[in-house]
């Protein structure tokens, strides 16, 4: 089982096909083009976390879609989403505004061992400039921006389909994009997200 995160995938919108330039030509070819990069990655027996702005259209479009995507679904609510929540909301295990996750990870230590830890993940739909336990090695994922912030240092994350060629993004590669980043609070000392939380 493989934990994914993902978001703004605006299935069925029109216009966000001009906005982020995205390389389909109508919005039932972009439907596919989405459907088929998210069950490229997911597995049915994978988790999946959405963090937002999931369609653009009524209950039974979005029902269609949603019977098509693998995975045990999970939605953090993006700015959108608050009007089609209460007509699918039974198709995803946990619909949120925010969460805070904790999840087991692995990583290899100095002497080669191989070593868990707790990381704390916090979801949400928009950036948050300061989050829970960011001092102490926490990551922040998020959507809403679709690639147009800023490069940062900080353990923060646009998992939207824009900035990960269409596709979902694994726990697995999310950790390996932040152990090459260390985060400098100001007066204190580098932390480095793989080992903060080990042993």
């Amino acid at each position: 089982m493989t934990i994914w995160f993902t978001s703004d995938t605006h299935f069925w919108h029109r216009n966000i096909i001009k906005y982020c330039n995205r390389p389909v030509s109508s919005v039932e070819e972009m439907n596919e083009f989405l459907i088929q990069k998210w069950n490229e990655k997911i597995k049915p027996d994978d988790v999946v976390w959405h963090l937002g702005d999931f369609a653009f259209c009524g209950k039974d479009k979005a029902i269609e879609i949603l019977e098509r995507l693998n995975g045990e679904k999970n939605w953090i609510l993006g700015n959108h989403d608050y009007g089609l929540v209460k007509k699918i909301g039974p198709y995803f295990d946990e619909i949120l505004d925010y969460t805070l996750l904790k999840i087991h990870l692995n990583y290899e230590a100095d002497d080669g061992e191989i070593r868990q830890y707790h990381q704390p993940i916090v979801l949400c739909h928009f950036p948050i400039l300061s989050w829970d336990m960011m001092r102490h090695g926490s990551w922040h994922l998020h959507g809403h921006c679709h690639g147009t912030l800023p490069k940062t240092s900080a353990l923060r994350l646009d998992v939207g389909v824009d900035c990960h060629n269409y596709s979902p993004i694994s726990v697995e590669d999310i950790q390996n994009i932040f152990a090459l980043r260390t985060v400098t609070p100001e007066g204190q000392e580098p932390i480095d997200s793989l080992h903060a939380y080990g042993s």
